[in-house]
């Protein structure tokens, strides 16, 4: 997950604020999951959004079935992102909503990449450790899961403000930077 996500914009902090207000915070993150998944199955529509002969009616008409039966507030939100020409930034605006939605209910997400799958007795002993150090309960860390066979071997896991690379590619590394590093005359 990167910087931008953790830290909102104004477009993002609007409408979470919003959500507070009218409570509707549940509504708006399942309205903007489902825009999220619309756009990950069509990736063509966040090229268009970046193309400047577009105009954004065109843009909103192609994200129309997705979103004609939201709230007129994610509507809005959305027409808004159209006509400042930002609606490339949707699919990390929904991120940094669901960041928010995550840091108002006490949920930190911990995204961890390991070489192999983990077994779920494995995420377990790793939830209740993050949770040990970040002082919460093991039922407010989430943990995203991916797989990266590029490790060879262990898992990385990006809990902010922790990063922790606990990779046998990281220590292959290493090995090879020292051994390049006495060698070198």
């Amino acid at each position: 997950m990167s910087f931008l996500t953790h830290h909102p914009n104004p477009y993002t902090k609007a409408l979470f604020q919003l959500g507070k207000e009218e409570n509707c915070l549940q509504v708006f993150k399942d309205q903007l999951d489902r825009i999220g998944l619309f756009l990950k199955n069509n990736p063509p529509l966040i090229n268009q959004f970046s193309n400047p002969f577009l105009t954004s009616a065109h843009h909103l008409n192609s994200l129309k079935p997705v979103f004609h039966d939201s709230s007129p507030y994610v509507v809005n939100f959305i027409k808004l992102l159209a006509k400042k020409k930002r609606l490339s930034l949707l699919p990390t605006l929904i991120k940094r909503f669901d960041y928010l939605c995550q840091k108002e209910a006490g949920i930190l997400t911990a995204h961890i990449q390991s070489a192999t799958s983990l077994s779920l007795s494995e995420q377990k002993v790793l939830r209740e450790k993050l949770a040990r150090l970040s002082h919460r309960s093991s039922s407010q860390i989430m943990l995203s899961l991916t797989i990266d066979p590029t490790l060879l071997a262990g898992l990385q896991i990006y809990m902010p403000p922790y990063f922790v690379d606990a990779s046998l590619r990281r220590y292959l590394h290493k090995i090879d930077l020292i051994a390049n590093d006495e060698l070198s005359p």
